[in-house]
């Protein structure tokens, strides 16, 4: 249906947002190893 169509983008920008999230700590992370 055209609602369930309409939700994908927003759950995409969820997971991307988390994957910065996880790629932001991870480069902290990476930094302190250092």
């Amino acid at each position: 249906s055209r609602s369930e169509f309409g939700n994908i983008p927003a759950k995409k920008f969820e997971w991307d947002e988390s994957i910065d999230k996880i790629v932001a700590i991870y480069e902290i992370l990476l930094q302190k190893h250092d």
